[in-house]
């Protein structure tokens, strides 16, 4: 009898390949999913904060509550801002002078309100809405 060397895999042995690869591939997505939605998250938070300590600066020097954004003293790159308005790439929202300011995710089930305290008091006290619309503090 002859013996032949036969160099390859089975079928068998590439689909049990391939399976694994899309188990792995499948947690790793979840993960990434998870992980980008934080960091859009915590823009927002970045932007609803940045603009409320920049509305109290400004109570805090000329005693009045500012009427609009360009009022305010902003350094923040890729936001625009026109009168009350705020936008940026994944955020538009809205500058209440009296109150707060709301921010809604364009690509995630996130709404964000920061509420400010005048008087020289930073923000204090922010509300976010998860996937599941729970509405969580996330800065007291």
């Amino acid at each position: 009898m002859e013996r032949t060397n036969k160099k390859g895999f089975t079928l068998s042995e590439l689909m049990a390949v391939v399976v694994i690869i899309a188990i792995i591939a499948g947690i790793a997505l979840g993960s990434y999913r998870s992980i980008t939605e934080k960091a859009v998250f915590n823009e927002g938070l970045t932007i609803a904060h940045t603009i409320a300590a920049a509305a109290d600066e400004y109570y805090y020097e000329y005693h009045v509550q500012p009427a609009s954004l360009e009022k305010l003293v902003l350094d923040l790159k890729g936001v625009t801002v026109n009168g009350k308005n705020i936008s940026s790439k994944h955020f538009t929202g809205v500058f209440a002078p009296t109150s707060s300011v709301r921010l809604s995710s364009k690509d995630y089930p996130y709404d964000l309100s920061v509420s400010m305290e005048y008087y020289g008091q930073r923000p204090d006290y922010c509300i976010g809405k998860d996937s599941q619309g729970k509405g969580k503090a996330f800065c007291q």
